[in-house]
């Protein structure tokens, strides 16, 4: 994979129908590795591929400045609602004009950390043992963490999975939806600025305090992006 940048990265919103395309691509690539495996484990990483890459095609990629980012992540109710993550619609993805903060989600590059460069996500519920893609009545969103950091030597893919793509995933985590519940600080949880972000996103979205512009550009894989143009103060 290409490392392209930084805090403030080598691409911008111009490239978000190329990087959607690049991040599709490299889905089917990653499935394509558990073609022909029967076992339950291939068909469980082939269930979350399949909803993950029907999230990559089905949304219009949503770019968000780092002055939006900062505005959307200052106004998150505590406890928060986690009805308002429903008005996210329940795929999404989400690219930052700015890295929102490390992880060790992945246990990412040479020192374990990782910027956090995007965000994708699909509808999920629990039946018996297994995680199914639920878009009726959904538990929770599963939310994958998108990175410029290359992933850890340990990964069990190999590197030309991504080898042409701006972004990886670092891996995933969910959010639960209908209930209320308190987000975790920085302190506590290094993915705390992403639930953040998502949760104020949503109840900006809920409120209709969101314009968007259209960003145009062709994208074989998807709707065409927007970026948010502006966040009306409460």
């Amino acid at each position: 994979m290409r490392n392209h940048g930084g805090p403030g990265h080598h691409w911008n919103q111009a490239e978000a129908a190329s990087i959607r395309d690049e991040l599709a691509d490299s889905y089917r690539r990653l499935r394509s590795t558990t073609d022909g495996r029967t076992d339950a484990g291939s068909a469980r990483i082939r269930g979350v591929l399949d909803s993950t890459l029907r999230s990559v095609e089905a949304v219009a990629p949503m770019w968000l400045t780092e002055n939006c980012t900062d505005l959307l992540r200052g106004e998150v109710p505590v406890p928060t609602d986690g009805d308002d993550l429903p008005a996210l619609g329940h795929r999404g993805l989400v690219l930052l004009e700015k890295s929102l903060s490390l992880t060790i989600l992945g246990t990412a590059g040479p020192q374990g950390l990782a910027p956090i460069d995007g965000l994708l996500w699909w509808p999920a519920s629990v039946v018996g043992e297994e995680l199914i893609d639920d878009d009726e009545a959904p538990q929770m969103l599963m939310v994958h963490v998108l990175s410029e950091e290359t992933t850890a030597l340990t990964s069990p893919w190999p590197p030309s999975i991504w080898a042409d793509a701006r972004l990886t995933d670092l891996g995933m985590f969910a959010l639960p939806l209908g209930v209320e519940f308190a987000p975790p600080t920085e302190a506590a949880d290094d993915l705390a600025p992403a639930i953040e972000l998502l949760l104020g996103l949503g109840a900006a979205l809920r409120d209709g305090r969101l314009i968007f512009e259209a960003i145009g550009g062709e994208t074989r894989s998807g709707p065409a992006p927007r970026t948010v143009a502006v966040v009306v103060p409460t």
